[in-house]
């Protein structure tokens, strides 16, 4: 089975962008500019050295929203993997790739959490 490396965890905030925005701003995360997606749904990243957490939601009073947005949990609602073309899956949902990424997604968010706490508290 071909090695996935991790590349991104996705925060679902639902209708709540700029709430959830806010909140990591004031964590200390620096966020790009807010990115609108052709499907129905909005995003903003932070960027790490080699992976990053991309904050996604739905646009408020927009007539075409995202699917699988809309029918994901609020919060870490997935992660992504970069893997050779061969031994991509056929769907993210696919069990073996999210259950592979699970804990490497967790310790990403744990480590980019810490790196802010650090610069709070330098900060303060």
């Amino acid at each position: 089975m071909a090695t996935a490396a991790f590349d991104h965890a996705v925060v679902n905030a639902m209708f709540e962008t700029d709430a959830a925005a806010s909140c990591f701003g004031a964590l200390g995360f620096a966020l790009t500019p807010r990115g609108y997606h052709s499907l129905g749904s909005v995003n903003h990243l932070m960027m790490f050295h080699d992976h990053y957490l991309e904050l996604v939601g739905l646009p408020v009073g927009a007539t075409t929203l995202r699917r699988e947005v809309l029918e994901s949990r609020l919060g870490i609602s997935a992660h992504l993997t970069e893997m050779p073309e061969p031994h991509k899956p056929d769907k993210l949902t696919d069990p073996v790739h999210n259950a592979a990424g699970r804990a490497e997604a967790l310790h990403a968010f744990a480590d980019a959490f810490g790196s802010a706490a650090a610069r709070l508290k330098a900060a303060a």
